[in-house]
């Protein structure tokens, strides 16, 4: 099968390609989201979009790496980290794998299938459900009603109410649903088999059934709370998958990532855990009004509810990104607010200054590369120190902007 490689926003056209029907219904639903693949005069042409990951058709497959230079290993980490699945041996991953298209594929489905085996060994969690059923000895409460007509027929049985503890709940659905899907698409022979082996040792106690996105919309209390990692990695497994059709001998499908929203995690993480101010990701605050609606900004970051942090993945700020960070620097009556680009090698930190504002973009890069291997080394004080040089903890007083200067 033949292998395409490109990075993000970039366009391809292959003279020797043509898609089969169900190439084009795979292509159709990737369209204008994660990739675009269209029929040219000759052959086609393959468009990526600001996702990672890879689609598979019926005679080639297509892998989208970040546009950002990164090590090869450190992809399932960035991964690991900012969602929280350290907890799962967020480690180098080493040579099981090789770097093909399937290499963050079966990373992820690794840390899966290492995260249910631990969760097995330690215990399952069980829920109580009621039943109600004819026994032959009596359990719990007796059915008075239905206990008569037992006795009117001279029947041994007896009519109970009873609470069984069963593994059967959406907590453990989740899991049995993910590993079957992870049995799929695995491209691993180990993976396959232990995700398929994981998945019959529950289907033995645990029914199967398609679970749906308000499933996750689960409580986690100290009963299940060992649960949520997991869960939130069969989450990303399931919303990242598209299964498609049987071609031939091969299967089309696809697995894609959105970089823009994980590199903004992965900024926000990093202020939560290793920075002096306080953090708020996410933070909306009423900025405009009409007669009869109220609209809102939301920062990426707000240290100290009041300091402007906006994660980009570009290589480059553009205008519209010093009109947004501007703008949400003058509601909070600010004088500077800072934009988080990732390190590359032309990339350049300045400070942008608006003439009549006096508001000044402070544009700061992170080496993702450094800075996964800081984490996974320990290396707190460094990452402390590299944070507070970024957007520093101790500042001059912030002052109200002026009034625009009158010409």
């Amino acid at each position: 099968m033949k292998t395409i490689r490109m990075r993000e926003h970039q366009t391809r056209t292959h003279n020797d390609l043509e898609l089969t029907p169900s190439d084009m219904i795979l292509a159709e639903s990737l369209k204008d989201s994660t990739l675009t693949i269209r029929e040219a005069r000759r052959g086609i042409e393959i468009t990526s979009l600001n996702y990672i990951g890879m689609a598979r058709f019926a005679d080639f497959e297509v892998v989208v790496e970040p546009k950002i230079e990164m090590k090869q290993q450190n992809l399932p980490a960035l991964i690991a980290y900012v969602f929280d699945f350290d907890d799962l041996k967020m480690q180098k991953t080493k040579a099981s794998f090789a770097p093909d298209g399937s290499y963050l594929i079966d990373v992820l489905i690794d840390f899966f299938c290492k995260g249910c085996r631990d969760l097995m060994a330690q215990g399952m969690l069980k829920s109580y459900v009621t039943h109600q059923d004819d026994v032959p000895f009596l359990r719990e409460r007796i059915l008075l009603q239905h206990q008569l007509v037992h006795m009117a027929k001279k029947s041994p049985m007896f009519a109970c109410k009873f609470d069984e503890l069963v593994y059967d709940n959406v907590e453990n659905r989740i899991l049995l649903y993910c590993l079957d899907l992870c049995s799929r698409i695995a491209r691993s022979p180990n993976l396959k088999k232990d995700s398929t082996m994981l998945a019959r040792q529950l289907s033995e106690v645990i029914q199967y059934v398609k679970i749906c996105p308000e499933d996750f919309d689960i409580q986690y209390t100290r009963l299940n709370k060992h649960y949520e990692t997991l869960h939130n990695l069969a989450k990303l497994i399931i919303n990242s998958t598209g299964m498609g059709h049987f071609s031939g001998k091969n299967m089309t499908g696809s697995f894609f990532l959105d970089m823009n929203s994980i590199f903004e995690r992965f900024v926000t993480k990093l202020f939560e855990d290793y920075h002096k101010y306080d953090v708020q990701s996410q933070k909306s605050r009423r900025a405009w009004r009409t007669d009869d609606r109220k609209l809102y900004i939301r920062t990426d970051i707000l240290l100290d509810s009041k300091i402007i942090v906006d994660a980009k993945y570009k290589q480059e700020i553009s205008r519209g990104d010093l009109y947004q960070i501007g703008f949400y620097a003058h509601e909070y009556r600010q004088c500077r607010g800072y934009a988080i680009l990732p390190a590359h090698q032309h990339a350049q930190e300045e400070e942008i200054i608006s003439d009549k504002q006096n508001i000044a973009v402070h544009v700061r890069t992170i080496d993702v590369d450094r800075t996964l291997d800081m984490i996974h080394d320990r290396m707190d004080k460094k990452l402390q120190d590299m944070l507070h040089k970024t957007v520093p903890p101790s500042v001059t007083p912030d002052r109200t902007p002026p009034s625009p200067k009158r010409d």
